[in-house]
């Protein structure tokens, strides 16, 4: 939306995104499925920004606005059959099942609130001064429960996982042998 009025314009910008992802995950690495997982992936996205500008051509210029953002994010990882077969440790440990349920959720609002003003003292010089001021509130409801035992599962919930303050990957390597001999 560009609205212009008399001595300003009124634009405002909209935007909305989101995915839905259902996958299958032989996240063992190996041929054999030892832990095979389903995962369930949403994400939703809108944000909303209004600007009102000044265009009265005089000497001082200005512009202010609000903008608003949201985030909606959902990640669920269940084992599939942890019952019917061993799964996770088989083969380094013995035959034990295990297997982690993992559901997240996270949602994202941020909010700001803006105003600049220009002032032209002369064609060559001027001088500008803005504000901003925005907060971003974060909620992250997360669930690690280890299911291990051999047979019927028991459900063992691990302690809570800190969310670090930027994102983080890591690799779990396999184990190896070297069996170099002289």
């Amino acid at each position: 939306v560009d609205v212009a009025f008399d001595s300003f314009q009124l634009k405002s910008t909209s935007a909305f995104r989101g995915f839905k992802l259902d996958l299958l995950c032989d996240c063992d690495g190996s041929a054999a499925n030892l832990l095979e997982y389903t995962q369930y992936l949403k994400q939703a996205q809108l944000s909303q920004e209004f600007t009102l500008i000044s265009n009265s051509g005089g000497r001082f210029e200005w512009l202010a606005g609000a903008s608003y953002y949201r985030e909606k994010f959902r990640f669920d990882q269940t084992p599939n059959d942890v019952e019917g077969r061993t799964t996770g440790l088989i083969g380094v440990f013995g035959p034990v099942p295990f297997a982690v349920v993992a559901l997240t959720d996270q949602v994202t609002d941020s909010y700001a609130l803006y105003a600049q003003g220009k002032y032209r003292f002369t064609d060559n010089f001027s001088a500008t001064l803005g504000l901003r001021y925005a907060r971003d509130e974060r909620t992250i409801d997360k669930s690690e429960t280890a299911i291990v035992g051999y047979g019927t599962p028991q459900a063992t919930p691990l302690p809570p996982t800190p969310v670090p303050p930027f994102p983080v990957a890591f690799t779990i390597a396999p184990l190896t042998a070297d069996t170099d001999s002289d």
